[in-house]
This record gives C-alpha cells, structure tokens and sequence, in this order.
C-alpha cells in the first residue's frame, strides 16, 4: 500500500500540529483516502536535522508533505533537498503560510520542491492524494502551484474554494492517543475583520464560523479528556459576540474544574454583557491574549490597529479586577514611528495594567503582510532568512534593537516567569519607570557575560540581588529585598536549597516544633493544606512549608508585624505558583 507522509515540527514539544491532522481527516472522509495510507509525524526545531532526515527515510514515504511555517522553514528545506538527493523519484510538496504567498518563486529557488498547495489546504491535499493514487495529472488539483514534469515549467492551478468548516472533522483521535501530555490546538473559525498590516489574516477577507452544535461536541470530547490547556487559534475569537459568548457559556456550565481555555481576543469589543459574564467563571478557566501592539497613536493608525489604547486599558481593568483570567498583553516592536523613547512609552503604558504576561515581540515581515510589501516606504529591514524578524527602521537602529532583545529576555526571567514577582515589583518601583529598570537591569545582564552562560535557578536570584545592591539600597530597603525574594521562592518551590544571597534569611527553622504542632491539628490541616489531609505531620513537614515573615508582611497581605505563611504546593495557579494562605 502506498504511503503519503505528512510531516510537521513544531516549535515547542508542548505543541501539537492540527494542521497536519485536518489535513488527514479530511482527504480520508471527504477523498476516501485509506486511513492506513496517510501518516502524520511531529517533530521540533530541537531535533536535528539529521534526525528528522533519517526518521522520515525510514518509514519509506511514497509521497511527502511539509507544513511550513516562519519556525520551522529553513530546516524543512534543509531536510526536503537531502531528502530529494537520497530518493529522487519522491514527490514532494510543501503548504502552509511560509510557502503559500510567494509559492512561484519558491519553486523556482528550491529545484527539490515539486509544488505547493497555497492557502487553506484540506480540499488541496485531497485533490492531490487522489491524484497521485489513482496515477492522474495534476492540473485539476485546486490550489496546487506545481512543476510540470515534462516542460519543467511552473503551473499555476485555480484556487479551491475556502473549506467549509462545518465539514472538518474533529482533528484529535477519538482517545487523544496522538496528543500526549501537551497544548490542543483548536478553531471556531477561520479568518479575521480586521486588517492590521504586520499580520497575514489582513489578506483573507471575512470571517467563517464552525457550526456552534459541532464545536460544541467538540468542546465536550477536550471536556471528558482534561487536558491541561486548550488553545483556540481564532485569530480574532469575539470578533463575533453571540458566537463567542455561546462558547464561554458552554465551557462555563460544562467546566471540568481543570482544563484551561486559551483565546486570541480584541478587547475593545467587550461589552458590558461579556465583561459581567466573565466575572463569573472559574479562576483558571480562561486565559485570554490581548494584542495591544502599541500605544503610539499615529503608530496604531499606520498599522491599522483602530482600537484606542484608552479602551482596551479600561477593559484590561475591568477583566482584572476579579482575578479570575489570566491575561497576556502584546507589543510588537520595529513598527512604524515608533522610536526607542516611543516604545518606552509603550511599555509603560502595558505594564502599568500589570498583565500576567508581558510579551515583547519583534516585527517580522511575513510574506504576504502590508508592512512586507511597504518596508522601503518605513525604512524596514529584516533578516533574509525567516522568521524575517526586523534589523531596523527609519526610528529604531540595530543597536536600539539589540538594546530592546536584552530587555525582552530579562523580562521573560523575572516577569513572566513569575518567579520574581514580589521582589522585582519592589526593585521597579525604586526607579521612575518600569521600563528604566528592566533597561538597567538588562545592561548589568549583559556587561556582566549573564547572557551569555547558563544560570540555575538558584543564580537568577543572585543576579538580582547583586545588580539591587548597585543601585544603593538602604539596609532597611535590603532586608525587605531578601524576605520578598524568600517568599518568591517559596510560592514557586519548597526551599529546600537557598540563594547565595538568601542564607540565613529562613525563619521556619526556629519555629519548627511550632511548624508541627499545627501539620498535627486535623482542623488546621484540613483549612490551610485540605489536600494533605489524614497524612502525619512529618510527611506534611516534608511536602508542605510554613515560613515567617516580617519586614515583608505588608507587600504581601498588606498588613504590619510577622506573619505565617503557609505554601501547599499541591494547589497551584495556571503560572505554577503555590496556593498560599496567611497565618496572623
């Protein structure tokens, strides 16, 4: 029997690819391609090359499929040349946003590719599985850009038509077998309104909606299986509210109590109705991605981001306030008119909503996009080599660029890993901006080689606590360092090995028959550490920790004098910190 390979790596190992899934399903239910015919395999940027080659040459493909993407392009092509060189009589096609704008000149750059399916590929790939089963030619497979075999001349055929997405199969085995330990990826729909020029969704027009009854058997099947965290790549999930809103009532009244719910949203467009709703639902159900991009107005309007920073800083607060949705806020630097001292602004403006996660990234100028098409008119330059990630613009120059990338990894450490939470709140608030102590702290990083090697955990608090002690802290100023540093610790992990910069600063050693007592009382174990309940207090002793706290008790309850801090390390947020209660 003949095998078609279809092959996707992915970013992350914690990713799976539904793209290669919707791909199978859909040319086996709507082709009637053999299910034994066509195989699916993942891999990640972090194998080799060689590995990838060698895996694939074994399963003896008869035809191969790459899906392609900025991440994983330049390997796919090392892999699709060896590949072609080792077993010329091999097809092999590639799909994907990497490939589907500029599939002619792809072609024509990469002798070793066969062809292309351009866009939306479920209808193509089944057009093309068919094909090359049953021996036919290839011009009446719809969106496939291909080289004619016998006038080697490049072939451009008819685009199908956007696939109806009522047609698509759920992408996950019926026991989630092909998914492991990892993110689920899922879409309600397909497209986006808007039209913002960095991103490729600006060239599809309109919006397509999967029928609510099947997202919801759908919703339920990830329901029933619990997975930790389920991923909606709608590139705008509430650009349509009855539609969102009918999916967030469902997963509200069917929530399992466990899975978390990712979404990609425009805050602006919530409501008075979805803000009060979303109040309401578990902490931990929703996670939501909120672009803000910038704050620079004439900015926003180039790029066609016509949202005011205004609003969605007012929703941002709102969503906050409850506490139940962990949200992340975006900004992209290297945008138009947006300067160094710009996006300083721009970076205040965010972290001043303190997001659970603060991302930075760097404008990459993908093929198909606006800004691709209009770089010269901004002075943009980018690499050459995807991910096509900016060099420079007309406001921001390589160095201000390099200068932003240190900025960028220093806050992923100490911010989004939320590892330095209560002790680096402290340190920026001892400088006139956020952004001027991320700034500062990133040259001390990188005067000092710390980009440069690898640092444990452990170390990470060292840095921090040496780079704070050259920016002349008091000695009360440092004593409420260590302690905050302490208690960062402990949320994340029982100390059980301590800092260079932290010994000595335990308390909880000197109160350990007071420790005990308590992992004794059955009602204190049963309010403080309900998951420990009916285990001895030595046991509780080891997997739990009590620690005490002084000088830091304000910053972290917001009230005077020594407290008690009880860590169970059972209970955790979506962030992987201890749930913690307050002993006065």
């Amino acid at each position: 029997m003949p095998k078609i390979l279809l092959v996707a790596v992915n970013a992350k190992y914690i990713h799976t690819n539904i793209a290669v899934r919707y791909l199978k399903k859909y040319a086996e239910h709507h082709y009637n391609i053999d299910r034994d015919v066509i195989e699916t395999c993942e891999y990640t940027i972090n194998n080799t090359t060689d590995y990838i080659l060698e895996n694939i040459a074994k399963k003896k493909p008869d035809m191969l499929c790459f899906s392609a993407y900025i991440w994983n392009i330049e390997m796919l092509k090392c892999i699709a040349d060896d590949f072609k060189r080792i077993f010329p009589d091999v097809p092999i096609f590639f799909g994907g946003p990497e490939v589907s704008y500029d599939a002619k000149k792809f072609l024509e750059e990469n002798s070793f590719a066969d062809g292309v399916m351009a866009g939306e590929g479920e209808n193509s790939f089944g057009m093309l599985c068919r094909a090359f089963l049953l021996k036919e030619p290839l011009f009446n497979v719809k969106s496939l850009i291909f080289r004619d075999n016998i006038t080697k001349k490049i072939i451009s055929n008819p685009m199908a038509e956007p696939t109806d997405m009522a047609l698509l199969d759920f992408p996950y085995s019926d026991d989630f077998s092909d998914a492991g330990n990892k993110i689920l990826y899922y879409e309600s729909s397909r497209g986006c309104p808007f039209n913002c020029q960095y991103c490729l969704s600006s060239v599809e027009k309109g919006v397509r909606f999967r029928p609510l009854d099947l997202v919801f058997k759908d919703l339920k099947r990830f329901l029933d299986y619990k997975p930790r965290q389920v991923k909606f790549v709608d590139r705008t999930f509430n650009c349509n509210k009855k539609h969102a809103m009918a999916i967030w009532k469902f997963l509200k009244e069917n929530d399992n109590g466990y899975t978390n719910f990712h979404f990609e949203m425009s805050a602006d467009l919530l409501d008075r109705e979805c803000t009060d709703f979303l109040a309401d639902v578990r902490a931990g159900l929703f996670q939501f991605e909120i672009g803000v991009q910038t704050t620079n107005e004439k900015t926003a309007d180039t790029i066609c981001r016509t949202a005011s920073f205004e609003r969605i800083s007012d929703v941002v607060k709102i969503l906050s306030k409850p506490k139940n949705i962990h949200l992340h806020l975006d900004l992209i630097a290297g945008l138009p008119f947006e300067n160094y001292n710009s996006f300083r602004k721009s970076f205040n403006d965010v972290y001043a909503l303190k997001p659970h996660q603060f991302q930075l990234g760097f404008l990459k100028l993908l093929k198909g996009s606006g800004l691709n098409r209009d770089a010269d008119r901004y002075g943009i330059v980018s690499s050459a080599k995807a991910p096509y990630e900016v060099l420079k613009t007309n406001e921001l120059n390589y160095f201000e660029i390099m200068k932003l990338k240190d900025i960028e990894d220093t806050v992923e450490i100490y911010y989004n890993s939320t590892k330095f939470t209560y002790s680096v709140a402290m340190l920026s608030s001892r400088e006139k901006t956020p952004f001027d102590f991320y700034e500062k702290f990133a040259e001390y990083r990188r005067e000092n080689g710390f980009f440069d090697i690898n640092t444990t955990r452990y170390a990470l608090f060292d840095i921090l606590y040496d780079f704070a002690c050259t920016r002349s802290i008091s000695d009360e100023e440092d004593i409420l360092l260590k302690e905050l540093m302490l208690f960062d610790l402990c949320r994340h992990e029982k100390p059980k090995k301590l800092p260079d910069c932290l010994t000595d600063t335990m308390r909880s050693p000197y109160k350990r028959d007071e420790i005990l007592e308590n992992y004794k009382d059955e009602s204190f174990v049963k309010e403080h550490l309900p998951s420990l309940q009916g285990k001895d207090a030595k046991y509780i002793h080891r997997v739990a920790h009590t620690e005490y706290f002084c000088a830091a008790a304000k910053d972290i309850c917001g009230q005077s004098g020594e407290i008690g801090v009880v860590f169970d390390y059972d209970r955790r947020d979506i962030t992987s910190n201890a749930h913690y209660d307050i002993l006065y």
